[in-house]
């Protein structure tokens, strides 16, 4: 990862690594230095290739969290990236001309890390990095510091040699130096002087702001290195835009790594509030931040993203980068080549692919199967916690201490005595008081007065307290506080995991007492008088409470997973109000808006609830006023879509504690508890503080465990509305592109009766369905199922037992018998049976001239009112993608341009195939050559039957629909799906992009006209807008999209003339009255396109372009304004570049 710099600057980063070590005493702050050693005065450009140099030195280093032993940060992991995460809508950030420059040398660096987000328009040098525990955050930051301190010291050796040679010729003036000075700041340490000193000013000041202070700390408040900060801070005070003068200054900033937010949690407002001031003042620093997922929130997002901050992820480890870091770690311990390649071989297994993606857990990992291996003990599937329990243990074992002490040559019997006590049952119990305490105080370090206060045995603790002093116990670190040495467990997972091991020992005494009730009240609670149980919602606890549950005894762990669920805040029941996304409100209009929320919610009560069925009603609740047209035509609809039955999916709400839990336990792969939990009567659609529910988290795992334990509890999972969250079309994106997607719930009449059906089925049935029914001569044909009229030969071919449907047949079974449903058997075989054996079945059912044209699906029921009844055989295969089950149907008679009762023809199974299947676009191009278009339209009777309920997202778009004729492309592009990359790419290459149609024509009052484009409405629903990428609308643009066109057309009358000046209104005005785009890219390229010739001048403005400016600023959403300040405050600045270039 190391820039090349070549054998020259080599040389010079040794001179400067030596000219450290002989300078040693430079570091001091110049009281002490001077009474030892003169010290020459303060030079720059020698401070600052001290400063490198130790940078370079220190900083490059990281230890073997278990053998302490010194690594290289460029060999402690071979491949450490970040990939970008579109969480933020980052605001534009203009840098003046001098960070331009320093801009400039830093994207060398962020070639090698993270070269995707140099591609990104909005992004200038200031990054926020999230990771989960042990992902290497800290190692990257090293990394950066390490690889930027190399880059300057070769800087400023060809710098000094360029100006000694100009000193030599004429020109005795030199260019001014360009300098990136690398500062790597803990968070953590900031809180500490924070926590200590809350005068401490907040405000950016070079000399006693938290930074200057934590530098005067670490190097000494006036030494030479605390200086050379102060310089590079100071220089920024000049005015950038000033025209430079002939003794032009150098170009000084600092590049900024603050590692561990989530440490620092409690103080993170402030510390963004200073990071804020900090960037207005000093813009020539480049920040990177760090922090475990969950701390930023939505207060702390809208900041970071008017810094001009982008969020990305910590990549996790490839499998090729997994097995050389553990081959890396096995040769460090001098391990033979045979050994080194069978444990890279079982850390290779699937079964660790959780913990191997992880730096710190597979350093563990690796060193606990050594040593496993070596005792001789049979090794299974080790859980992350048991994992880790093991680990620390080998930290204390007293064989691995005894080998460090030897090394060292001191190996006397009291030293053995000590660390054979540490490894005892009372030195833990010490470890985890001390632990459960830290964590209580939402700290990581204390002092030994502190842990001897929490002892309670006086020989165990003066047994840490030598060890501690001797440097005897790897597991701990110790460090300079400002109430001196301050003591601190190696990595925050292991003081989590003690603090577990606390809790647990609580939970199982009082599970044997039968109190567990009181002590989790107790445990959960901060707050003695007050057991609210808060813990549970904050993220500094989520991981003590995952440990906890995998601790647990199974009686024990049931038990408290019952406790935990029990809470009533996370139950659906009448009365229960409920939160959905709408945009049709004004701020301030609902009394139950959450103002921590970015987004309008409308609230909503259960009044009615059938659990058997999964079918509940709810009323609006109150609301103090509705102050827009569209609110009150709203309400009306409201009241039609509340007469109706809804799905359970439609009731979500915040739920902060278990729903915080659940979530995260549903994001970790922690499929046990959250069974627990959801039988414990834990609602499946409670969302955490992001507006995320356990659904919604379920369905975009690539492991689909959880989403199979929500269909075990007969949870809807193609309901698109399952959470507080915006964009429906996202939700339907993780449920369809999943490999499984065709495979579970799969949305058809005959599958669906399968499995309501399934458990009343006779044996026989049964065993058909599931495939493992043989024939026989005593067998019943005429088994059927009462009340659905389900026969053996639907199951068999459900099933995918060929040899069993055709004995059936040989036996005259009705081929076109149908069930309650009008399912015959070849729906149940194109619809349930997958593989050759369902292929085999299709086959031998259309050879007995089963009917290929007949349609299935009769019931609208709350569960897929949507897309309303009338199937035919080929959709299921069109959405899997199954080329030969649709060829199979084509060659026996099939009418490909058949639609269903709604009159949706296959293209829209079509364009539901997941993305990842190949065959999902050579199917879309099959189905255009047979004559399917996206310009057929639904059937007009149907669209007056469709449900009401189209603001929870299984309705047609909007009440106008019901009315008004529309295509198949305008019914998917209107909000509710998702379009994949094959199917967007088939609709704009055959529909015009430029198509108007017909939404809704008013008369009474004023006659209007309102249109839509669909091709404009599939850009804008692109999954991929959600992480800032606008390829689509950029492709709708190239292909001659004009939304310049009429979105409202007024038909003029003397009434019209009177009160409007104008006789339609743009697609700009359809952009304000709308929703929010999901990303401020998407704003960026509609202005680029549709006002790229707007005047400078404002007076310039035409008058319908006035119009819609004075939208956006009056009437426009915060991220509409903001979108339209950042787009004409980067075209100025592309503007005034250009004049000057």
């Amino acid at each position: 990862m190391g820039e090349d710099i070549g054998p020259t600057a080599s040389t010079w980063v040794q001179a400067a690594l030596d000219m450290w070590e002989g300078q040693k005493g430079r570091r001091l702050s110049t009281s002490v230095a001077t009474e030892r050693i003169a010290v020459p005065a303060y030079e720059f450009e020698l401070e600052f290739q001290t400063y490198c140099a130790q940078a370079g030195a220190s900083e490059a280093w990281t230890t073997d969290i278990l053998t302490r032993e010194k690594v290289n940060v460029m060999e402690s992991c071979t491949e450490l990236s970040i990939k970008f995460f579109g969480s933020l809508k980052t605001r534009v950030v203009l840098l003046p001309e001098k960070a331009k420059i320093l801009w400039k040398k830093l994207t060398k660096v962020y070639k090698t890390f993270a070269p995707d987000l140099l591609k990104l328009e909005r992004f200038c040098g200031r990054t926020m990095v999230i990771g989960d525990g042990g992902t290497g955050k800290s190692v990257l930051t090293k990394q950066l510091l390490a690889e930027i301190a190399q880059m300057e010291v070769a800087y400023i050796h060809q710098h000094a040699a360029e100006r000694k040679k100009t000193a030599d010729g004429d020109n005795a003036k030199g260019k001014p130096r360009e300098v990136l000075v690398p500062l790597r700041v803990p968070l953590v340490d900031i809180m500490r002087q924070m926590e200590e000193d809350p005068t401490l000013l907040a405000e950016p000041d070079a000399l006693s702001d938290p930074l200057a202070t934590w530098m005067a700390r670490k190097y000494g408040g006036d030494s030479s290195l605390a200086q050379l900060i102060v310089q590079v801070r100071q220089s920024q005070e000049t005015d950038d835009e000033e025209e430079p003068s002939e003794d032009e200054a150098d170009i000084l900033g600092l590049f900024v790594l603050l590692d561990g937010l989530d440490e620092a949690a409690a103080v993170r407002t402030t510390i963004l509030s200073y990071l804020t001031a900090l960037l207005a003042a000093e813009p020539c620093h480049f920040p990177l931040l760090t922090s475990r997922p969950g701390i930023v929130g939505f207060p702390e997002q809208e900041a970071l993203a008017n810094m001009g901050f982008v969020a990305c992820l910590m990549s996790p480890l490839s499998q090729q980068a997994s097995r050389e870091l553990a081959a890396s770690i096995l040769k460090r311990n001098r391990e033979s080549e045979a050994r080194v390649q069978k444990m890279v071989d079982t850390v290779g297994d699937p079964a660790y692919a959780g913990l191997a993606g992880n730096p710190l857990c597979l350093t563990l990992l690796v060193h606990v199967l050594r040593k496993t291996e070596e005792t001789g003990k049979v090794s299974k599937i080790l859980t992350k916690t048991t994992m880790y329990q093991q680990a620390l243990k080998l930290m204390l074992h007293v064989a691995d201490a005894a080998k460090f002490m030897s090394r060292d040559g001191q190996a006397d019997m009291e030293t053995i005595r000590q660390l054979e006590a540490l490894k005892g049952p009372k030195a833990r119990q010490l470890f985890q008081a001390i632990a459960w305490q830290e964590t209580c105080k939402r700290q990581r370090s204390f002092t030994l007065a502190e842990a001897e206060a929490i002892s309670s045995d006086k020989d165990t603790f003066e047994a840490f307290r030598c060890s501690i002093v001797s440097g005897r116990l790897p597991a701990f670190s110790v460090l300079e506080g400002a109430a001196g040495k301050e003591i601190q467990l190696a990595h925050l997972s292991f003081q989590e995991l003690l603090a577990a091991e606390f809790a647990t020992a609580v939970l199982q005494h009082s599970h044997k007492t039968f109190h567990i009730a009181s002590y989790w009240n107790f445990l959960s609670s901060s707050s003695v008088s007050c057991q609210s149980r808060d813990r549970l919602a904050e993220q500094w606890w989520l991981a003590v409470w995952v440990n906890v549950a995998e601790m647990l005894g199974e009686d024990c762990f049931h038990a408290w997973c019952k406790e935990v669920g029990s809470d009533e805040r996370a139950h659906l029941k009448t009365g229960r109000i409920c939160l959905h996304w709408s945009p049709m409100y004004l701020n301030g209009d609902d009394e139950n808006q959450r103002a921590e929320l970015p987004h309008l919610v409308r609230s909503y009560r259960v009044t009615w609830i059938d659990s058997r069925a999964k079918l509940l009603k709810m009323e609006e609740t109150k609301y103090k006023k509705v102050r827009n047209q569209l609110g009150v035509q709203r309400k009306g609809e409201t009241a039609a879509m509340l007469s109706e039955l809804m799905p359970l999916e439609a009731a979500h709400w915040i739920c902060e504690g278990v729903g915080t839990l659940a979530c995260h336990a549903v994001v970790h792969r922690h499929w046990t508890l959250l069974k627990a939990l959801l039988a414990a009567g834990m609602h499946h659609c409670i969302c955490a503080a992001n507006c995320e529910s356990v659904q919604t988290l379920c369905l975009r795992s690539t492991d689909w465990t959880g989403v199979h334990l929500l269909d075990d509890i007969k949870a809807d999972i193609n309901f698109p509305h399952p959470d507080c969250m915006i964009a429906p079309n996202l939700r339907m994106a993780a449920r369809y592109e999943h490999e499984e997607a065709a495979r579970v719930q799969t949305p058809s009449p005959a599958a669906r009766q399968l499995a309501e059906s399934r458990s009343d089925f006779p044996a026989t049935l049964q065993k058909a369905s599931a495939g493992t029914l043989e024939f026989s001569p005593e067998l019943d044909l005429e088994s059927i199922h009462p009340d659905t009229g389900i026969t053996l030969l639907m199951c068999a071919a459900a099933g995918g037992c060929p040899d069993l449907v055709a004995a059936l047949l040989k036996c005259r079974a009705n081929v076109n018998s149908r069930s309650s449903e009008k399912c015959t058997a070849l729906h149940f075989a194109v619809d349930c049976a997958s593989g050759e054996p369902g292929n085999a079945c299709v086959r031998l059912l259309l050879e007995a001239r089963a009917d290929p044209n007949a349609k299935c699906g009769v019931s609208t029921t709350a569960r897929n009112c949507g897309i309303g009844t009338g199937y035919m055989a080929g959709c299921m295969p069109t959405m899997a993608s199954d080329v030969t089950k649709l060829e199979l149907l084509l060659e026996h008679g099939y009418d490909a341009t058949m639609t269903s009762d709604y009159g949706l023809s296959l293209l829209f199974w079509a364009c539901h195939a997941s993305s990842k299947n190949p065959n999902c676009t050579p199917v879309l191009q099959r189905l255009l050559e047979l004559k399917c278009s996206f310009l057929e339209r639904l059937e007009p009777s149907a669209n007056a039957r469709a449900s009401n309920q189209e603001p929870f997202g299984i309705g047609l778009n909007a009440a106008a629909y019901r009315t008004t004729p529309t295509t198949l492309a305008a019914y998917l592009t209107c909000g509710r799906f998702h379009l994949t990359d094959p199917a967007m790419q088939c609709l704009l290459d055959n529909y015009d992009v430029n198509t108007r149609e017909v939404v809704t024509e008013c008369n009474p009052g004023i006659p209007i006209t309102v249109y839509q484009m669909p091709a404009w409405n599939a850009a804008q629903q692109s999954p991929a807008l959600y992480f800032d990428d606008t390829k689509w609308v950029e492709y709708v643009f190239e292909k001659g999209l004009d939304l310049k066109q009429p979105y409202v057309k007024l038909h003029r009358n003397w009434l019209v003339r009177l009160l409007v000046p104008y006789d339609h209104f743009n697609f700009w005005t359809e952009m304000i009255t709308k929703a929010d785009f999901p990303a401020p890219g998407i704003y960026f390229s509609f202005f680029n396109h549709v006002v790229k010739d707007l005047p400078d001048n404002e007076k310039e403005y035409d008058k319908l372009t006035k119009h819609s400016v004075n939208l956006i600023r009056k009437g426009g959403s915060k991220m509409q304004q903001n979108a339209w300040n950042d787009w004409l405050t980067a075209r100025r600045s592309k503007a005034r570049s250009t004049e000057e270039g």
